[in-house]
């Protein structure tokens, strides 16, 4: 059960892949890009499939997991058309879970990706600028993957 916590440190790594803190991060590890951010937050998604998967599961996964932050479909993340954007950004989320979930056979992970378009819009609808919209979102989302991977490793 304690695994569905799990949505807070994933909340938070993918907040930090998306910029947060990237000066002071920079400032320690200067080698710091994106992608290094996107392998970091892809190693924190994939902390409990190490643990409780094979480990030619879990690199898998975190190899999927890794391919898909790597696609970045911009203006969409923004909603200046919803009725397109949403469709897409839900696409977008569906390629970053489903090949993931399917190397540890999870169908809830799976699908949790199409969250993301309904994400993203909320957040539009509850930010002042697309800074904050883009910043909610990302801890959203993070957190909804977290809580997922919890509900995998709980449902195992």
């Amino acid at each position: 059960m304690l695994w569905l916590l799990w949505s807070i440190p994933c909340a938070i790594a993918n907040r930090i892949r998306g910029g947060w803190l990237q000066d002071q991060i920079r400032a320690i590890f200067p080698f710091w890009s994106t992608t290094v951010a996107r392998l970091f937050v892809s190693f924190i998604i994939a902390i409990p499939i190490f643990i409780y998967w094979p480990w030619q599961h879990s690199v898998l996964f975190f190899l999927f997991q890794y391919v898909g932050f790597i696609f970045h479909w911009a203006p969409e993340q923004f909603m200046f058309n919803p009725k397109n954007d949403i469709p897409w950004m839900t696409a977008r989320g569906l390629v970053l879970t489903v090949p993931a979930a399917l190397c540890i056979g999870s169908i809830p992970y799976g699908i949790c990706g199409a969250l993301m378009g309904l994400v993203y819009y909320i957040a539009k609808l509850v930010t002042n600028t697309s800074d904050q919209q883009t910043a909610v979102a990302e801890l959203i989302f993070g957190g909804i993957i977290g809580l997922f991977i919890g509900i995998s490793v709980i449902v195992r």
